[in-house]
């Protein structure tokens, strides 16, 4: 369809009206059709930079509960590994007590 209008533009005359008056309101038309193509492309762009940044942010926040976990984890096996040594240090204080009362 657009290419008729094309062909008709040439001509000159499109069933009476003044071939300036189209091509006037071809171009505006052609216009607002690149301003649409460019709005979209923006708001695209725009959503896949939004969309890049917080991947980044939320890998960085996975990344940081990584590192609380594995330090979390440390620190219960480090108080795990003390109180079984206080437990061995209380068995063995209460075998030596035995041994004395005996």
């Amino acid at each position: 369809m657009a290419q008729n209008y094309v062909e008709w533009i040439r001509c000159g005359t499109v069933c009476g009206f003044h071939c300036s008056e189209i091509r006037a309101t071809w171009m505006t038309a052609a216009g607002l059709s690149e301003m649409a193509t460019e709005a979209a492309y923006q708001t695209g762009a725009e959503q896949a930079s939004r969309a890049a940044r917080n991947h980044i942010h939320l890998k960085s926040q996975v990344q940081e509960v990584r590192q609380l976990s594995q330090k979390a984890g440390t620190k219960l096996a480090e108080a795990q590994t003390q109180e079984l040594h206080q437990k061995a240090q209380e068995a063995s204080d209460e075998g030596a007590d035995q041994e004395e009362e005996a």
